[in-house]
């Protein structure tokens, strides 16, 4: 194994989230497909995540609806 140096760091694949947390106002909320048994711990880490970098003063929460379909997630606070 060679050790290198100089190498630049390629750019990060994105720098936020695509979930439109920032937007959100109180009462506001956004559903996307419930394609797996993990969706809903996927999406509720993404905003606990924004929370705690951005916004630690906001609250979100999340819960499958739809008879399962999808899955919403709600600025509560």
């Amino acid at each position: 194994m060679n050790i290198e140096s100089d190498i630049p760091l390629p750019a990060a694949r994105h720098s936020g989230t695509h979930y439109p947390f920032a937007q959100m106002k109180p009462g506001h909320s956004f559903a996307i497909p419930n394609t797996s048994d993990t969706t809903r711990i996927n999406l509720y880490n993404h905003a606990r995540r924004f929370t705690i970098k951005h916004a630690p003063e906001w609250q979100f929460t999340v819960r499958i609806v739809d008879d399962g379909a999808h899955v919403r997630c709600w600025r509560i606070k």
